[in-house]
């Protein structure tokens, strides 16, 4: 009989809930297979830093020939469930999975923490200078939908203004902050 891949990940990982880390198990056994495991595993770190454009600098795993986002995996090693929906970073640092940055979400709500654009010219999340009418203007999306705030003379008070709509919203304190990757 095949083991689940639950099985695989209780039996050869381990989670350390405080620092964020999975690392490989010593597993039992005194047969060849157990013993090159043990050498070439046991005690290191599981996972990988990913470098690619759409899994940025999350950390995988792999097990049981599947490649599970870290993060999923130390929420499962740690409620002994899998999560219902996206795990988001609360800090927005993909590779701190720190089960006190991780939270089980909505994509809604997610997306409420997410980081400024790269191609942001104002310097804020939802307020860009419209060359037509001469005036900044102050947007919010939110489930899907763009809201059109206002036009404004200057960009202070298209700032205010979306800072309110944020408030209102219930979006995270972080939300449009520049990266914490730069």
């Amino acid at each position: 009989m095949d083991a689940t891949i639950e099985e695989l990940i209780l039996l050869k990982l381990r989670y350390n809930p405080t620092t964020g880390l999975l690392f490989w198990r010593e597993i039992e056994g005194s047969c060849r297979a157990s013993r090159g495991y043990n050498s070439n595993f046991s005690g290191k770190r599981a996972g990988t830093l990913k470098t690619c454009k759409s899994s940025f600098n999350y950390r995988e795993v792999h097990i049981g020939g599947r490649c599970i986002k870290e993060h999923r995996v130390a929420w499962f090693l740690h409620y002994g469930i899998w999560p219902v929906a996206e795990i988001d970073h609360i800090n927005r640092v993909r590779s701190d999975n720190k089960i006190t940055n991780l939270r089980d979400v909505s994509r809604n709500v997610q997306n409420k923490n997410t980081s400024r654009r790269c191609d942001n010219t104002s310097g804020t999340t939802g307020v860009y200078f419209c060359k037509r009418a001469k005036k900044w203007v102050a947007t919010l999306q939110e489930d899907g939908v763009r809201k059109r705030l206002g036009n404004f003379k200057s960009l202070e008070e298209a700032v205010v203004c979306r800072d309110k709509a944020l408030k209102i919203s219930g979006f995270n304190r972080g939300h449009g902050e520049v990266s914490p990757y730069g």
